[in-house]
């Protein structure tokens, strides 16, 4: 029953789910940190909840990210953006080691820590934002707050504490034993292992474990030990960290990105013919596509038939109604009828998207 209480206590104080009362005696104090990785479990579902809700709904991608940054914060209460903020204030302080501390317990708000708030939920809402996003990639970020709270719950167990009072040194004050060490260890390889298995989660894994390091470096230098809210502190940056690899990763492996020539908004760069390319982020099987872009020069040929082109997969057309009125009176003409083909395009196809800046908009 211990191992019952100290999961409920761990939702308790790392979650807002509602959970029930138990009495919080020092040998499931001592256990709470080892349920710790199940409050970053149900955390992966809720996000996978809302990215089959996003498809379902049909969402754009703004909206699909802010859902994914403001997730976590609603789930946890912002217990640990709470301790990223504190550690940025006491970071940006450059005092000495007791005058941090005693920042990182001070219950006010800094502008560093309006700063470093502001600029993170910035920057996740961007990457959140990039289109492409497939299975195993959402699988992956499912993963990694189970991976950070394990990380998180091993490094409290092992590194030495930077004071006797405060948060986590009520979970960790207990006799460890080398028993809860080895089994977040443990815990820590098998999703690393998990994770590396996955499209590109080997960023994601060394993105962790190189935060994981910088944290416990910086933890001894800064402030003589761990504390809860550097442990928060980790959680926000190796989550952000694995997000950010996984996007860089997929640009250089993949080369995800915007051809102007080929007019090319998502997709893997190919030259396969009978492919198009559609706004999931992958290839569209199908007859092919036909680009508007191959009739820039005047003399071109004629525009091919309306049901000729809706019997394709996909239509890509680039913007050609911007910028000056072509002085050629050819080039005047053929811009006015492909205009007029995309628009009786636009009427029956199934869907119509806008492409601005590698974002899409569904139109239709």
């Amino acid at each position: 029953m211990r191992y019952l209480r100290a999961v409920s206590m761990a939702f308790s104080m790392y979650s807002r789910l509602p959970m029930p009362w138990v009495r919080w005696s020092d040998d499931c104090r001592a256990w709470v940190l080892c349920a710790f990785p199940l409050v970053g479990a149900v955390l992966g579902l809720l996000l996978l909840a809302w990215s089959a809700l996003a498809d379902l709904l049909t969402l754009t991608p703004q909206l699909r990210a802010a859902g994914a940054v403001l997730l976590p914060l609603a789930y946890t209460g912002g217990i640990h953006m709470d301790g990223f903020c504190d550690t940025c204030d006491a970071l940006a302080s450059h005092q000495d080691r007791a005058r941090k501390l005693e920042i990182l317990k001070d219950s006010r708000v800094g502008a560093f820590a309006v700063l470093g708030c502001v600029s993170y939920l910035l920057l996740q809402y961007a990457l959140w934002c990039q289109p492409g996003w497939e299975k195993e990639d959402l699988w992956v970020l499912a993963l990694v707050p189970v991976l950070s709270r394990a990380m998180s719950g091993y490094g409290a167990l092992t590194q030495p504490g930077a004071r006797a009072d405060g948060l986590l040194a009520a979970f960790t004050e207990q006799e460890q034993g080398r028993g809860r060490q080895r089994f977040l260890l443990f815990l820590c390889a098998l999703l690393a292992l998990a994770i590396g298995m996955l499209g590109v989660g080997c960023a994601a894994v060394a993105a962790a474990i190189l935060v994981y390091l910088w944290y416990i470096q910086m933890a001894r230098r800064e402030f003589g030990g761990l504390t809860g809210d550097l442990a928060g502190w980790f959680l926000q940056v190796c989550e952000l960290g694995c997000l950010a690899a996984m996007v860089l990763a997929r640009e250089i492996a993949e080369g995800v990105g915007y051809d102007p020539d080929r007019g090319r908004p998502w997709g893997r760069k190919t030259d396969s013919p009978g492919v198009s390319w559609g706004p999931g982020g992958g290839a569209v099987p199908g007859p092919g596509a036909w680009d508007t872009g191959a009739l820039r020069p005047p003399g071109a040929g004629p525009l091919p038939d309306l049901e000729e082109l809706m019997g394709l997969r996909a239509v890509i057309c680039n913007e050609v109604g911007c910028g000056l009125v072509p002085i050629q009176a050819e080039e005047r003409q053929r811009r006015e009828a492909v205009g007029r083909l995309c628009c009786q395009l636009a009427e029956r196809a199934e869907a119509v998207y806008r492409i601005s800046c590698g974002l899409a908009i569904r139109l239709k």
